[in-house]
């Protein structure tokens, strides 16, 4: 009984060694736009989005879908991104102003009235949503913006010690 329990034992121990994790790696032979990457999410649909220096890309668990500037995206370089609760994709592009993706359509100041409205030059931003549905948007300056619903307003001031 004592020989079983020992070859049991090293039986075991030899194949816990050999196994590896199982884990695929995507780039940018994959479809990834670039290897630079700045900052990614997972949208309450499941999707994978990636910021990259080359376009957007979204990832449904098997291939990318990549979103340029022939799609509607403002420049190519994305560098933050935030899901609000309408489920739209707050975009900050490298020294644009922020814009947001919704139903496959990119929304820019150049066709979107309500950020047409926004007094936001360029810049990098950072974005949040309040337990109201307001949407906050804040650059490094001390001017920062609200989106509440069709209305938006813009504001200098500090925002809570800086967003």
């Amino acid at each position: 009984m004592r020989y079983l329990f020992i070859a049991i034992i090293l039986l075991a121990s030899k194949a816990s060694i050999a196994q590896e994790p199982a884990y695929i790696h995507y780039g940018v032979e994959d479809g990834l736009p670039s290897t630079l990457v700045y900052h990614m999410l997972q949208d309450k649909k499941g999707f994978l989005w990636f910021a990259t220096d080359k376009g957007l890309a979204r990832f449904d668990g098997t291939r990318f879908k990549v979103y340029t500037m022939k799609d509607g995206l403002p420049d190519p370089e994305v560098l933050y991104m935030f899901e609000d609760s309408q489920e739209r994709l707050w975009l900050s592009c490298f020294q644009k102003k922020p814009c947001y993706f919704q139903n496959g359509e990119f929304h820019t100041a150049e066709n979107d009235t309500l950020l047409s409205k926004s007094e936001m030059k360029t810049g990098i931003y950072t974005f949040y949503e309040d337990k109201n549905s307001f949407i906050w948007i804040a650059n490094r300056t001390d001017k920062f913006c609200i989106v509440k619903k069709k209305v938006i307003s813009c504001y200098y001031g500090i925002v809570g010690g800086g967003l």
